[in-house]
């Protein structure tokens, strides 16, 4: 769910028929609006959570979040099903790239749960989806890519969804999402003067140190330019954090419209002041 949990428009539905409810990684998002702390916000996002119902969560980074998830789910009476528990990923190469762009083999080893609980370990009641070519990049998106299999195993094992292993192959195979460390080639006069743009939409602290991890694995050779604009209700200096472990040639702050306004647009030159009150150097300063 996005600012939704609690506020979301699904619990307009009765409890029986949720087939189940699947929290990704919780950070801190829609402080002002959730209550200002992220087991508030956690709290908040627990609202789709329902009694008898599966609820499975992904990895949280953020054991304050795990630990909300769990109390959360014991009091509402909801089955919670830890994906990382359920669902082990593991790269078998390193970034290759394509016409399709780059990607990356994973292995998953799914956990069966047989006689009606889910095991927390692989053993002998576990089957793998070996080799999957996935395209969004990152360990969070193969902890998506976990949550995803965790919930889709569920719903074979336990209400009898008719899902084939290839499907669930074709579809982590085929998955994509615009912004999400998009990889777009511009071209100049000649292809071997492409340059490459990554467009990310990384908000929270949690998701500018996923960028900036994944764009040391995948462009560990590359000289990075990042050109940044954040809204004003974000936590600055906790994005700028994540984003300073980018080992980078030049930063540049700029001002976008968002929902068709500058009104909520954080300020260029603010941004700037909080990176270098960091220690950081701007792009003017380091040319």
């Amino acid at each position: 769910v996005g600012l939704g949990g609690a506020r979301d428009a699904t619990n307009v539905f009765p409890p029986s028929i949720l087939a189940a409810a699947v929290l990704t990684n919780i950070d801190e998002e829609h402080l002002a609006a959730l209550g200002g702390t992220l087991t508030s916000i956690t709290n908040a996002k627990a609202g789709i959570m329902k009694r008898g119902r599966p609820v499975i969560v992904a990895h949280q980074s953020e054991p304050v979040a795990a630990v909300a998830l769990q109390a959360e789910a014991s009091a509402k009476g909801a089955i919670l099903v830890d994906a990382a528990m359920q669902v082990q990923a593991h790269n078998n190469s390193e970034v290759l790239e394509d016409e399709g762009g780059p990607h990356q083999f994973c292995d998953f080893r799914i956990s069966r749960s047989p006689g009606g609980g889910m095991r927390k370990d692989g053993g002998e009641n576990s089957w793998e989806l070996a080799g999957v070519k996935l395209r969004m990049l990152g360990q969070h998106q193969q902890h998506n890519a976990a949550a995803a299999l965790c919930t889709l195993q569920w719903l074979r094992q336990h209400q009898g969804w008719d899902i084939s292993p290839e499907a669930l192959r074709k579809g982590l195979e085929s998955a994509q999402l615009p912004a999400r460390f998009q990889v777009l080639q511009l071209l100049g006069g000649e292809a071997a003067s492409a340059e490459t743009v990554v467009l990310d939409g990384a908000h929270t602290p949690a998701a500018a140190r996923a960028l900036a991890e994944t764009l040391q694995q995948v462009f560990s050779s590359r000289h990075v330019a990042l050109v940044v604009a954040m809204a004003d209700d974000k936590n600055h200096g906790g994005v700028l954090a994540g984003l300073a472990r980018i080992d980078m040639s030049a930063i540049v702050f700029t001002e976008v419209a968002i929902a068709g306004s500058s009104m909520r647009s954080a300020q260029a030159a603010q941004l700037a002041c909080i990176w270098e009150a960091h220690g950081n150097q701007t792009a003017a300063e380091s040319m």
